[in-house]
């Protein structure tokens, strides 16, 4: 059985020859339920679903288990009545009985003289839902409700199915990694147009041990494959083009956790400003849930599109929220100052990131508005209430990965004493306590130690440490990670754990 929260039992009920319970998986229903549509926007959801389990094959679809007729989407299929009772999820029974009139009228069935009701399916009625589809969306989002999933509360032990499109480069890469050896996930998928027909094993030699890695070869992406083969698909993509695989794959049900700058930001005139260019799906941004997951964790686990921060945001909020929260910085005045390995430029042949040009090489780039700033400031408005400007300057230095921060911060209150430094001192230890005790991926450090990329490299650790320096009367707080681990992949893995309601650390330790 597939991960289901609530399932959906559909019985035909006209002709009992060809009864047959189907057990729908990821129905839409549920997502749009939660997000708080009006019930005929969930009656037009559920009959979507009901279409593919019942009016396709089910190997062509991936919706539904348990239909073996022909797969192809003009099968007639008669039927009088559907009931659908719904399990936990809701908290009460939900009870519907949809009629053949109200299939009419969505253009879900025909008149046929020869069919024992007088009517049959149509051909592709997936069709004739898509425009209800993006209604709902545009509706939900416009209230401000986020893309619900099922996964959290699975109650089968089969595992969940991941599929990863753009897996040839550094955080496709480091996704393989971490999935092929997840307890609790089976990597069915991983496309790339570059390498298309080779085996995992062929194109990452390193990974040549795992048995899964000889057999899973890369193929060319394809949505419809996709959504039929996965339960969840992670996106490392180039931002622009995620969204073209995440508006039809969250369509379709499937959790998405796009590891792009895509669906990062609330405002789509933010988006175009720092990316110089129309937000390609602003109808999903309301929907989309920020992926960091020490901040959003309840939001991510009922969510169906998760957007993985950026690396240099990750190395930054983190150490920074906890004191906003808590009013011992000021929103005014942050400076951050970075430094990335040359893996944070993704794998492509430019000029700049040649082994002669990087090497015994440190330079400054993206001054003065790197496109991360609007999500850095997004994030950091929120928790401080009002807009919040950064000065940040990232740095490029030739190591392969890796990132350290460097943050400037003012305390709201002035200290002049040793004994007030001290009391300050004692504030944001017990603040860091507070937020990250039982936080598995953040190491907040003691005593003379400071933080060390060569500690975190290859982990989903962030490691962070502060200063007070009585000269300035400035708050130093430093921060280390793994730029393709917790700044990318080990991240989206954190927030698949948490959707799938497996042990957060499952496959990062």
């Amino acid at each position: 059985m597939y991960p289901s929260w609530s399932h959906h039992k559909f019985e035909v009920s006209a002709d009992p020859a060809r009864i047959a319970p189907v057990v729908v998986h990821r129905c839409s229903t549920a997502s749009y339920w939660a997000a708080g549509i009006p019930i005929e926007a969930v009656e037009r959801a559920l009959l979507r679903s009901l279409c593919f389990g019942l009016f396709a094959g089910a190997g062509q679809t991936g919706f539904a288990r348990g239909v073996t007729d022909r797969a192809t989407s003009a099968h007639p299929c008669d039927f009088h009545k559907l009931e659908a009772w719904r399990g936990r999820g809701l908290g009460r029974w939900l009870m519907r009985v949809v009629r053949i009139p109200g299939l009419r009228r969505l253009g879900l069935v025909t008149r046929d003289a020869h069919a024992p009701s007088g009517f049959t399916g149509v051909a592709h009625p997936d069709r004739h839902m898509e425009k209800l589809d993006r209604d709902v969306y545009k509706r939900a989002a416009a209230r401000g409700h986020s893309w619900t999933n099922d996964l959290s509360m699975r109650t089968s032990n089969s595992p969940v199915r991941i599929a990863i499109v753009g897996a040839s480069g550094y955080s496709g890469e480091e996704l393989v990694r971490l999935l092929l050896s997840h307890p609790h996930v089976e990597l069915v998928a991983v496309t790339s147009r570059q390498s298309a027909g080779q085996t995992v094993a062929q194109v990452f030699p390193k990974f040549a041990g795992h048995p899964r890695s000889r057999t899973l070869k890369f193929t060319e992406p394809d949505v419809a494959a996709l959504a039929a083969q996965a339960d969840v698909v992670f996106l490392a993509l180039p931002h622009g083009v995620s969204a073209e695989f995440a508006v039809p794959l969250v369509a379709a049900g499937r959790v998405v956790i796009d590891l792009s700058a895509d669906f990062r930001l609330r405002s789509a005139a933010v988006y175009q400003e720092f990316y110089a260019h129309a937000h390609p799906a602003p109808d999903l941004l309301a929907g989309a849930v920020y992926g960091l997951p020490e901040v959003y964790r309840d939001q991510i686990r009922g969510s169906s599109l998760i957007a993985s921060p950026g690396c240099y945001p990750t190395s930054i909020l983190l150490p920074t929220l906890p004191l906003l929260r808590a009013g011992l910085i000021k929103p005014g005045g942050i400076i951050a100052d970075s430094m990335s390995g040359v893996s944070g430029a993704g794998r492509k042949a430019d000029v700049d990131y040649l082994f002669c040009e990087c090497n015994e090489s440190v330079r400054a780039y993206g001054v003065p508005k790197h496109r991360h700033l609007s999500e850095i400031e997004q994030e950091l408005g929120i928790a401080a209430g009002g807009p919040v400007t950064v000065q940040f300057t990232p740095h490029l230095i030739p190591v392969n990965r890796g990132i350290h921060t460097t943050l400037y911060l003012a305390p709201a209150k002035h200290f002049a004493t040793a004994a007030e430094l001290a009391g300050l001192d004692q504030q944001i230890a017990a603040c860091y306590r507070d937020a990250y005790a039982d936080e598995p991926f953040v190491r907040v450090l003691e005593g003379k130690a400071l933080p060390d990329t060569k500690n975190v490299v290859g982990t989903n650790t962030l490691e962070l440490a502060w200063r007070l320096d009585a000269r300035t009367g400035r708050l130093i707080v430093m921060s280390a990670e793994d730029n393709i681990v917790k700044g990318a992949s080990g991240q989206a893995v954190q927030s698949l754990n948490i959707v799938c309601g497996f042990p957060e650390t499952a496959g990062l330790v």
